[in-house]
């Protein structure tokens, strides 16, 4: 094929590429060549400025409103990566399995709406995989990378992906220094990625980029609006604005919080949990609580490498007291059991320091019942045979059994009267039902808004930021959200109600104007005269 040196000039600028070469199905369904709207080209730019001048791929996460195209641009953005280059391979991760082909579907169409001439055959050609054998490069998409080297990995909806942290320790881990990592999604409460988010703001590699429907110049309309219930919020807004999203309010019967996720102003907008959130008005009290980085293996000389998996250590045991009636160095422990590897939930348990009403430790890992009763009873040990409430609901009869078993001896018990016999017995473990839940979560609020506990691990506030309560009145962590600590939590303070620090002062009496003071050993200390 003879090209012109002009066209030679043209077909080594992707941006030019991008925007000739291949072609989309358009919201009204026509079929046109594909064209930048104005997120894309920002997006494009700032890609463009990075790639020239850092020794890393891009390392890009992307909050944004709905249906303005940033999807259909990475997918093209990368089918043109693999078809111009040679031996590349680019993944698109979906956060659902129904999202997998309709996705890909735009890949495929932009490949098979290329020019004749530059548009390379595919060896491998279905639903979720291009394949071109002549130039080595392929893409594809999945849940998950398969295996292997990818050079562009894109995620879709990041923020619905609930298991994130396996999504980085896998998929993540195959992009080499120089490849592309690019995650965008719509707002989804205060979750993981809103942590890598935040953690973005301060960081050299990764950058952040959000998109408000502002931006977007297709969110107008000449419709007049009938309402002027949230003008104020709309300030800021053109008039052909504000009938765009009062309209675009009643297609979403009127829930405000949800528009405000769907269609953010700004990224508070964005961040808003679809529930209505339990601690958001409190959240800000607690400082962060940082673990031991170097902890010293000998204040626990019993525990192996293996004991330490998934823990975090704040405080080392402090010797219990000797004195009765101080229970300085008394702990109590709380833990929130799970199926280990057989369910999304992780177990986790706390533990606090009685007097001091501190966290000293905290477990979080996804690890099967009987051994979870180990690991409890292990570090339980080393902090003074710690007070142990574990939930009695579902796996935790497992661990209870377990840890009766080996005659683990400072368990928390409940009174359970028969309905039958109307006998009061005695039975293992913190029980949770819907009036227990909500004794815990309001012990929870109290903790934090008295600051009984000082300061919080970072993990703990970001589910206690997505902790909420559904339309359905129920108590529990947001869409794609984990709120084991937060449970944990919670039955740890529960055990502090249970178990809570003492400390007996000496009784001081007068006895014909002399002081009598009873001291710590029960005996009369006598200040006057005999």
């Amino acid at each position: 094929m003879n090209l012109s040196q002009r066209d030679k000039e043209r077909l080594r600028s992707k941006r030019w590429r991008m925007n000739h070469l291949y072609k989309v199905i358009n919201k009204k369904g026509q079929i046109v060549t594909f064209k930048f709207n104005a997120e894309q080209e920002s997006l494009f730019s700032r890609y463009e400025k990075r790639k020239k001048r850092d020794e890393y791929g891009l390392r890009e996460n992307i909050l944004k409103d709905r249906q303005i195209g940033i999807t259909t641009f990475h997918c093209i953005y990368n089918l043109d990566e693999v078809v111009w280059n040679k031996g590349r391979t680019a993944v698109i991760i979906a956060h659902e399995r129904e999202a997998l082909e309709k996705i890909f579907r735009k890949v495929r169409f932009a490949w098979e709406s290329m020019p004749e001439p530059f548009r390379p055959v595919a060896e491998m050609d279905n639903k979720r995989e291009l394949s071109f054998n002549e130039i080595g490069s392929n893409i594809y998409i999945a849940l998950k990378v398969r295996s292997g080297t990818v050079h562009h990995l894109h995620v879709s909806e990041i923020a619905y992906i609930p298991e994130q942290d396996e999504l980085k320790a896998g998929s993540f881990q195959s992009v080499p220094k120089t490849g592309d990592i690019t995650c965008e999604t719509t707002g989804n409460g205060y979750n993981k990625f809103y942590a890598d988010w935040v953690r973005g703001k301060d960081s050299n590699l990764w950058n952040n980029h959000f998109f408000s429907w502002t931006q977007h110049e297709d969110y107008v309309s000449n419709i007049k609006k009938t309402s002027n219930k949230y003008d104020e919020y709309l300030k800021n807004c053109t008039e052909e604005q504000r009938n765009w999203w009062y309209i675009t309010l009643d297609g979403l019967n009127g829930d405000f919080d949800l528009m405000k996720q769907e269609y953010p102003i700004t990224e508070d907008d964005a961040w808003r949990s679809t529930g209505a959130g339990i601690y958001h008005d409190i959240i800000d009290i607690p400082g962060t609580l940082n673990p031991i980085v170097d902890i010293d293996r000998s204040k626990f000389p019993t525990l192996t490498d293996e004991d330490f998996r998934g823990m975090s250590i704040y405080e080392y045991p402090q010797k219990e007291s000797e004195d009765v009636t101080v229970r300085r160095g008394a702990y109590v422990l709380g833990a929130d059991t799970s199926g280990g590897y057989s369910d999304s939930d992780y177990s986790s348990f706390f533990i606090i320091e009685t007097r001091s009403r501190k966290i000293v430790a905290k477990f979080k890992e996804k690890i099967v019942p009987d051994l979870f009763a180990h690991r409890i009873m292990r570090w339980g040990s080393e902090y003074n045979n710690a007070y142990c409430g574990v939930e009695a609901n579902n796996h935790g009869l497992t661990v209870l059994t377990e840890m009766r078993d080996a005659g683990y001896s400072d368990l928390y018990q409940r009174e359970r009267r028969d309905k039958v016999t109307n006998d009061l017995t005695m039975e293992m473990g913190w029980l949770t039902t819907a009036k227990s839940k909500e004794a815990l979560v309001d012990e929870i609020r109290k903790a934090i808004r008295d600051r009984d506990v000082e300061d919080l691990p970072e993990s703990l506030l970001t589910e206690l930021k997505t902790f909420v309560q559904h339309k359905n009145g129920s108590l529990g962590a947001d869409s794609g959200c984990n709120d084991d600590e937060v449970m944990a939590f919670g039955i740890t303070l529960m055990m502090l109600r249970s178990r809570p620090y003492v400390d007996i002062k000496p009784k001081i009496s007068k006895y014909f104007g002399n002081t009598l003071q009873y001291n710590k050993r029960g005996g009369l200390n006598f200040n006057g005269r005999l």
